[in-house]
């Protein structure tokens, strides 16, 4: 099942789509008609610049996971990625999206 399908099915279930880094949706269950458990319900997106409710975190790892929060906008902007470690390439070569974030 492809992850859009999943969310859909998670929400049709009451159930949370947090997306945790390797470990996968939370699944918890939720109430009062929002979409996060109560775990997950108000961490804010951790991109520079951006205060919307994260949905996820940044699944990008060297010898640890990242793990920083993203919200949807960000997801859908530069993949499963935060700022820091997105990446795209360019003649086949693999290059950071958002070269000046590296020098944090």
């Amino acid at each position: 099942m492809d992850e859009k399908k999943h969310i859909m099915n998670l929400k049709k279930r009451n159930r949370c789509y947090y997306m945790e880094a390797w470990i996968g949706f939370c699944e918890r269950p939720i109430s009062d008609g929002h979409d996060l458990c109560n775990k997950h319900r108000g961490i804010q997106c951790g991109n520079r610049g951006c205060n919307n409710e994260a949905i996820g975190q940044c699944d990008h790892a060297d010898s640890l996971v990242c793990g920083k929060p993203i919200c949807k906008s960000c997801f859908d902007k530069d993949g499963d990625s935060c700022q820091y470690h997105a990446t795209t390439y360019k003649n086949g070569k693999q290059e950071y999206k958002y070269p000046k974030m590296r020098e944090w």
